[in-house]
């Protein structure tokens, strides 16, 4: 998993499905990534832009929740 990348974790249906890696490759030996949740951008939602970056990928707009960055463990 290199820095941004986008993988697809957990279900589908998820409100959440997929997350992108915003590790430093200086931290690749680790057993971990740092990753953050992308959403599905809908029309009810006002993300902060500032902290919520809006990116397009496949065709779907997602935000960024930074605020929800977490530690995914990778099994090195």
């Amino acid at each position: 998993m290199a820095q941004f990348d986008v993988w697809e974790f957990g279900a589908k249906e998820s409100a959440g499905p997929m997350v992108v890696d915003v590790q430093n490759a200086m931290f690749d030996a680790l057993a971990t990534r740092l990753v953050v949740p992308l959403y599905p951008l809908k029309l009810s939602d006002r993300p902060i832009l500032r902290l919520n970056p809006v990116v397009e990928i496949n065709g779907g707009t997602y935000y960024l929740a930074i605020q929800e960055i977490d530690f995914l463990t990778t099994g090195i």
